[in-house]
């Protein structure tokens, strides 16, 4: 893609409409929903329970702890992407 491509498609001074309020860039409007920011908030939260969790291993890895921190860990990153691609349906 050439440097013209890329500027039309992605201009910063280009002004988006989301349901009354405006956004600078029509690359992060998914981002600014609220729907999403709590997926993501909630994603982040169970990466640092996992990380809790883990600290609590024992070295075996043989207690309820390695099970549940790889849970916590791997779902909360398939999360936060999830959060990033989810696109809300706005009604008209």
């Amino acid at each position: 893609m050439g440097k013209k491509n890329f500027k039309k498609r992605f201009n910063a001074n280009k002004r988006a409409d989301m349901e009354g309020k405006t956004s600078r860039s029509p690359l992060f409007l998914h981002i600014s929903q609220s729907i999403s920011w709590k997926i993501i908030f909630t994603a982040i939260t169970m990466v640092i329970i996992g990380y809790i969790l883990l600290a609590k291993v024992d070295p075996i890895g043989k207690n309820i702890y390695s099970a549940l921190a790889s849970v916590f860990l791997i779902g909360g990153h398939i999360m936060v992407a999830f959060g990033f691609l989810y696109r809300h349906k706005i009604r008209q």
